[in-house]
């Protein structure tokens, strides 16, 4: 090194290099906390739309027993309506389960509620 100050080119490019190597780590583990961030977004987004379905269902038109597909968007919503006998109980009792698949089939959110129908 001469008597003026500063870092020599080599001294430049082995800290370049160092820089690299650990930017070229950090990237695969910040690509996959983004991926799982939005598959986190999604879950949160299918729960949201089955809470809301669940609150629906029923005011529109009246639940029956069995098994449907209904469509949201992207994704589908799988209700199923099951009869539930609870000893002692007179009224007629249902299970009413959702589950939210993606356009893949792939299972995103799962909610389910007991309700007394008329």
């Amino acid at each position: 090194m001469s008597g003026r100050g500063g870092y020599s080119l080599f001294e430049v490019l082995v800290a370049f290099a160092i820089m690299s190597l650990v930017l070229a780590s950090l990237l695969p583990q910040q690509t996959d906390l983004l991926s799982r961030t939005q598959q986190v977004d999604q879950r949160f987004a299918a729960t949201d739309a089955a809470l809301s379905h669940l609150a629906e269902m029923g005011l529109k038109e009246p639940l029956e027993i069995g098994t449907r597909l209904v469509p949201h968007g992207d994704w589908q919503i799988e209700e199923v309506i099951q009869p539930l006998h609870i000893s002692g109980h007179t009224g007629k009792t249902v299970q009413i389960s959702l589950r939210v698949l993606s356009a893949h089939g792939k299972p995103l959110a799962d909610v389910s509620e007991l309700r007394v129908i008329e």
